[in-house]
């Protein structure tokens, strides 16, 4: 707000509430409010010297009544009353001696004038008496002041600063200055002694070009003052002439000069001198600087700038305050009112400016909208959520209350005004102390009683001064405080009384007493479900009204002076005592219990009041009337994530949303962040706050199965008491805590059951036998296990017995036998050995005894130990027991029981025991049973002699020990052929060699040869047998020793009967060499060709296939010459399956001999099954080549004849029929079928041959006779079916399990019926063995 006029000079100075200007071409000074409007003019008398009167000095009284006027030329004082509006001259009385100088008492209501020869006049404005005092200084006195004592001080142009008794005006002390005084003003020195307050430093501008400090010291005895000059600061000389300098804070003073500079030093006596801060803060000069207190600011004026510097805890320009006037003005001088409202400016035109600065901090707030002062009569009320809007759009009219002293003004506005309405004004009888409203009444509270007021009705009655209710309704009036809230008005007393009024009936519905003092100040949430109060002791408390539970809020020090609810968020409040931000989160839910926890704190700027929080954005009602907001620390990365997109969101954001309890939001982020340290964070804090749901679906996000599981299962539960409790069990924390939780559940046995699970025995037994004594024998069970488990065997045995004491009343048989077992334990370890072993033995379990032999064991009892091992099936550490204390005749029976392999050691033991007690057999016994051969072989030899026995255990257990015994027990008995045995398995074959070359043994010497035999101890044995002639094994091992040319040699040495491994030794060599010596053998040896299957052997040796395949046939051909085609067809048959599994196909020749052969050996299988037609087929196909068959050649084509006569193909038997006519065939046909066979010839049947059926070729699909086994299409070779010799087809294909030739699965089973084998491989076959598959042929290449 800016107000402005016209005068001829401004003024110095003003009292706290009043601005005022001169009219000096009136001869007039007016007073102005500090509104602006005039509020009265005081006319000057005239001078003798001037023509018309000019003020040069104004001075206001502290206490604001009375204006005193300093006028030139003038040896008189004006003296202006505010309140009776009269002026008043004050006369000197000295002659030829005008004032100079004035000032008011700071403590009393005196004024002090100066004048020109050096004289003062104290003047006491109460009792209107003048004291004069001729003579204080010698020349002009300039300047001077008051301290809080009520002494002054003067300086004059004689150099001399006087301190004199305000009351008398007698100087007390004095000091000479190097130059003239221009400005003086006195305060407290800083010293380090807080508890001085007395102003007794003195600074003093001399010259304008140095200050003095001065320090009134006073004598205690005599109570005589002394004035001592502590020094003279002198400044740069860049900062100019000193325009002005005052004391400020804490002992420091501030220096404005006249180059726009300003500098603050301390007058502390170590700091002296020192600048602490300097700044040049106005370019074109410094012409005026004051100081408000109240705001802790500077005004630095110079030109048409002004400059607003904090001089609070930091030293800092405000520029956002700083105030520039038009070109055209300049600035003489500036002034602050007390209260820091009003800074006024006045110019050398003639203009004075008064600029609101700071207003009276009064607000109220409702939720989101804030009602506050914007100017000196002017109220605003703002929406912070739409900050910009003044009044919001409402659904209904809002109420708006303004008090002052005793009156109240009532408005309301809705969506149709544009300003809110004043509806009512009420005078009451008091002064109004505080003053709420809801949207239903209005609360007042005035002289320790609150008044309720119905908003209903209210300006429609004039006669409504009685329409209120009184809170309390008694007599009594200690209220200190109230708070009124939508449905509630809360009272707090002086003696610590809380209580809760609904608004609109006024009835009681909560009282509360807080035994810690009176209450002070009372912060309810809006909703009025919790509240914040502060006692007497200025302690802070959250109370919730619902269950009367009171939290110490703690971290706070210090008196509140606000508590502020964030609108958006009802468990969030901030705290603060004006100079820091405290953040608290109160969590109504969690593990352990509700809490209140300080989350963050912050400082606020001097100038700043905390009105609100909404959001995490704090609200502040500024001084000059405006409204500011700035973010919570708390809150921070919260308003900057809310702007950004998902996958920004920070690690600063899901922190600050976790710490707030936040959940939501800090899924939210840890999704976005995709870590799972984060994930687990909110897990935890999840669990903390019992939110079951969002802790699962955290917990099944990280995979943890278990967690996931555990909490499903408590998810079920309503009880929060309960799902505390399950829930500190399952995280592992405060079981203290979750007993708690569980015995306040609806469930009290689950505590039980939580001490149970784990195993907290002693909780256990306290709580069963207050919530369940049917499980207190089950319990003391348990308890006395972990007792003895933990060694405390007496208290074990004591809970054992109250167990069974228990368990025998309610008939638990059970428990009795397990206690029982614990007592014989417990007995054992008491050192009862006598009873505990009996009370085992009378049991009889053996678990129990095995339990009660280790006890007894540990204990040093070995032979009670072994006793009951022995008993409880052990017998194997009953045994060990028996032979470590020699008890070798308990031992005996026991080592027959034991597992030779598990228990090979404690045999060989007992074996050495028997053995020095010269018991021979028993330690055999021992030994063999303990696998030992060492031991037994001993044993046989040289103990019982028998060698026999020793030499079988031997060659059944080879071992090189034994071996080399028995090998030498051999050689003693002149047995050579054993003891190169028996060297050989003792791997000592140099000495068997040696004994075998020498004893002729070598045979003995091979048989027993190593795996490992080198190829060099081959060949000499080889040449051994060579020596003595014998080529077979001479051969053998040349081949052996991979000399395969002298192996073959020796081979031709022995004949013929060699050839078999002849031909092994040219596949182990594929040596084509060898090969040709062996071929050449044969050949020369087996010119007529009786050995073809050594060459057949042969040419598979060498690789060669086709040759191989070729000696084959010759050996067919052979035996098919000779009739012999079974013969025939097992040697092309064996040839087939040999190329077969070498991965070869079958030549083209061998796999139509094979087909004719095998077409030729089914025909009778086909003809047992009345199959004549193929009968007839095959017939005609060997038919077609009967020159191969030269030894039945007429049996061949009678029977064909005779096939296709019964198949219906007359044509085909006629043409067969012809063939027998020849001479050559004719007189070989057997007599029975010779006439039928001439009378078909001389009786020809014409009738055509039906043709044979079709089928696709398996390669091309192309459709051709079923018995043509060549495709006619693709040209490939068929195969045939080994069943009925037709064409295989890919839909009707098995294959043999046995030799893998193909059959028509049809005609296979079928063949099956009549015979039971294979007809290829003639091997016993399963019909059920041939199942069609799925064939993919590959032509062959």
């Amino acid at each position: 707000m800016l107000t402005s006029w016209e005068a001829e000079r401004p003024l110095q100075n003003g009292p706290p509430d009043v601005t005022t200007l001169p009219r000096l071409a009136a001869g007039n000074v007016c007073v102005f409010h500090r509104t602006g409007k005039l509020y009265w003019e005081i006319s000057l008398p005239k001078t003798k010297s001037l023509a018309a009167p000019a003020c040069i000095q104004l001075e206001w009284a502290p206490s604001g009544d009375k204006l005193a006027i300093l006028m030139a030329g003038s040896s008189s004082v004006l003296v202006w009353s505010v309140n009776t509006k009269e002026s008043q001259v004050l006369e000197t009385g000295f002659k030829n001696s005008e004032v100079s100088w004035l000032s008011w008492s700071k403590s009393k209501s005196q004024l002090l004038l100066g004048t020109t020869k050096g004289h003062i006049l104290i003047y006491n404005d109460l009792e209107k008496k003048k004291n004069p005092v001729m003579g204080k200084h010698t020349k002009k006195i300039t300047c001077g002041c008051w301290n809080q004592d009520n002494q002054f001080v003067l300086g004059g142009e004689d150099k001399q600063i006087t301190l004199s008794d305000g009351a008398s005006g007698d100087t007390l002390t004095s000091v000479t200055l190097s130059g003239d005084p221009m400005e003086a003003c006195v305060s407290q020195q800083k010293t380090d002694d807080s508890k001085v307050k007395q102003e007794s430093t003195i600074s003093v501008c001399v010259n304008q070009q140095m200050l003095a400090l001065m320090q009134v010291e006073r004598d205690p005895a005599s109570g005589q003052c002394k004035l001592e000059l502590l020094m003279e600061l002198v400044f740069q000389e860049q900062y100019g002439v000193i325009r002005k300098h005052l004391w400020f804070g804490d002992g420091y003073i501030l220096v404005g000069f006249d180059a726009g500079n300003m500098v603050v030093i301390s007058s502390h006596r170590r700091e002296v001198g020192e600048e602490i801060h300097s700044g040049k803060y106005l370019e074109g000069g410094l012409t005026d600087l004051a100081y408000c207190e109240a705001l802790g600011r500077v005004a630095l004026a110079g030109g048409r700038h002004v400059r607003i510097v904090a001089v609070g805890t930091e030293i800092k320009e405000l520029k956002s305050e700083a105030i520039e006037l038009d070109a055209q003005e300049t600035i003489s001088c500036v002034a602050w009112t007390d209260d820091g409202q009003v800074l006024t400016v006045c110019t050398e035109g003639g203009q004075v400016y008064g600029y609101l600065c700071s207003l009276p901090l009064v607000n109220g707030i409702c939720n989101t909208k804030i009602l506050h002062l914007t100017s000196l009569q002017e109220v605003c009320l703002v929406d912070v959520h739409c900050p910009t809007q003044k009044i919001s759009i409402q659904t209904k009219p809002t109420v708006v209350a303004i008090g002052m002293n005793n009156q109240v003004w009532y408005f309301e506005y809705d969506d149709a005004m544009t300003d809110a309405q004043q509806f009512h004004k009420k005078d009451y009888l008091g002064s109004i102390e505080d003053i709420k409203v809801n949207s239903t009444c209005v609360a007042l509270m005035m002289e320790g009683r609150v008044l309720v007021q119905q908003l209903e009705g209210m300006g429609s009655d004039p006669n409504d001064s009685d329409n209120f209710d009184v809170l309390p309704s008694s007599q009594s009036s200690n209220i200190s405080c109230f708070a009124l809230t939508e449905h509630f008005v809360i009272l707090g007393s002086k003696n610590g009384v809380i209580t809760y009024y609904v608004s609109t009936g006024l009835a009681a519905v909560n009282e509360y007493r807080h035994d810690g003092g009176g209450i002070q100040k009372l912060f309810p949430q809006p909703d009025g479900t919790q509240l914040i109060f502060e006692d007497n002791m200025h302690n802070l408390f959250l109370f919730n009204p619902v269950n009367d539970q009171c939290i110490t809020i703690s971290g706070f020090k210090g008196i509140v002076g606000k508590v502020m609810w964030d609108c958006d968020n009802s468990n969030l409040f901030v705290a603060t005592d004006g100079l820091q931000l405290k953040t608290y989160l109160h969590v109504p839910l969690s593990l352990y219990g509700a809490s209140v926890k300080l989350i963050g704190e912050q400082t606020i700027e001097d100038s700043h009041v905390p009105v609100s929080v909404v959001n995490g954005v704090v609200w502040f009602q500024v001084r000059n009337g405006s409204l500011d907001s700035c973010v919570l620390h708390t809150h921070t990365a919260l308003q900057e994530g809310a702007k950004e997109e998902e996958h920004k969101k920070s690690e600063a954001m899901f922190n600050q949303a976790l710490k707030l309890h936040l959940l939501k939001e800090s899924w939210a982020c840890a999704i976005a962040l995709k870590s799972q340290k984060y994930l687990q964070k909110l897990g935890d804090v999840a669990i903390e706050c019992m939110d079951i749901e969002l802790a699962i679906a955290v917990f099944r996000q990280l995979g943890d199965a278990s967690k996931v599981l555990s909490l499903e299962q408590i998810c079920q539960y309503d009880d929060k008491s309960l799902v505390a409790g399950h829930v500190l069990v399952l995280m592992g924390k405060d079981i203290a805590k979750a007993q708690e939780e569980l015995l306040k559940s609806s469930m009290p046995r689950a505590a039980l059951e939580m001490r149970r699970d784990l195993k907290h025995w002693d909780q256990a037994l306290e709580l069963a036998n207050q919530l369940d004594p049917a499980s207190v024998p089950e319990i003391c069970k348990e308890h006395a296990q972990k007792l003895e488990m933990h060694g405390d065997y007496v208290q074990a045995r004591d809970q054992y017995k109250q167990a069974i004491s228990k368990a025998t009343t309610s008939g638990n048989q059970e428990i009795v036998g397990v206690c029982n077992n614990g007592i014989a334990r417990t007995t054992l370890h008491l050192g009862d050995v006598r009873e505990g072993k009996r009370i085992a033995m009378d049991i009889g379990d053996r678990n129990l005894c095995k339990e009660c032999a280790g006890i007894l064991e540990n204990m040093g009892h070995a032979h009670d130990a072994a006793k009951l091992y022995e008993y409880s099936g052990l017998y194997e550490r009953a045994a060990t027991i028996y032979i470590n204390i020699k008890s070798f005749t308990n031992a005996a029976p026991l080592m027959k029981k034991l597992d030779p392999e598990k228990n090979g050691k404690l045999q060989i033991q007992f074996a050495k025991a028997k053995e020095k007690e010269g018991k021979y057999e028993e330690a055999l016994e021992a030994y063999q049973r303990a696998g030992d051969m060492n031991g037994a072989v001993r044993i046989l030899l040289t103990c019982v002699n028998r060698p026999e026995q020793a030499c079988k255990l031997v060659r059944e257990n080879p071992k090189i020990e034994p071996a080399a015994m028995v090998a030498e027990c051999c050689k003693k008995n002149g047995d050579f052929a054993l003891a190169v045995e028996f060297l050989q398995l003792a791997r000592m074959g140099r000495q068997a060699w040696e004994i075998a070359e020498a004893r002729n043994e070598m045979d003995a010497y091979v048989e027993f040869l190593p795996e490992n035999t080198s190829p060099d101890e081959f060949q000499a044995i080889a040449e051994y047998y060579e020596a003595r002639q014998e080529f077979e094994r001479a051969a053998d091992m040349f081949e052996k020793a991979k000399l395969h040319t002298r192996a073959i040699r020796m081979y031709m040495q022995v004949g013929l009967s060699a050839v078999g491994k002849a031909i092994n030794t040219v596949k182990l060599s594929h040596d084509r060499s060898v090969a040709s010596m062996v071929l050449d053998w044969v050949l020369t040896e087996n010119a007529e060709g009786e050995h073809q299957q050594y060459i057949f052997e042969l040419y598979i040796a060498l690789g060669q296939y086709d040759e191989a395949a070729k000696s084959s046939l010759e050996l067919a051909a052979f035996e098919q010459v000779h009739g012999n085609y079974r013969q025939a067809h097992s040697q092309l048959f064996t040839t087939s399956q040999r190329l077969l599994s070498l991965g070869q196909q079958l030549p083209l020749e061998l796999n139509r001999a094979l087909t004719l052969l095998h077409s030729y050996v089914i025909v009778r299988s086909q003809t047992n099954l009345q199959n004549h037609m193929t009968g007839a087929r095959l017939l005609i196909r060997v038919a077609q080549n009967v020159s191969k068959f030269p030894a039945h050649t007429v049996n061949i084509l009678v029977s064909t004849v005779i096939e296709c006569h019964r198949a219906g193909l007359k044509e085909t038997a006629f043409e067969y029929a012809s063939m027998l006519m020849r001479p050559e065939y004719r007189q070989q046909i057997v007599a029975p079928y010779k006439r039928k066979i001439e009378n078909l010839v001389r009786k020809p049947d014409h009738e055509k041959d039906v043709e044979p059926l079709s089928s696709e070729c398996p390669y091309c699909n192309a459709p051709g006779n079923e018995m043509d086994l060549q495709c006619h299409n693709c040209q490939n070779i068929i195969p045939f079916c080994i069943a009925s010799g037709k064409r295989m087809v890919l839909s009707d294909w098995s294959e043999c399990p046995s030799c893998n030739f193909p059959a028509r699965a049809l005609e296979i089973h079928n063949l099956l019926t009549v015979q039971p084998s294979c007809p290829m491989c003639l091997k016993d076959v399963n019909s059920k063995a041939f199942v069609r598959i799925k064939k993919l042929l590959t032509p062959p290449t």
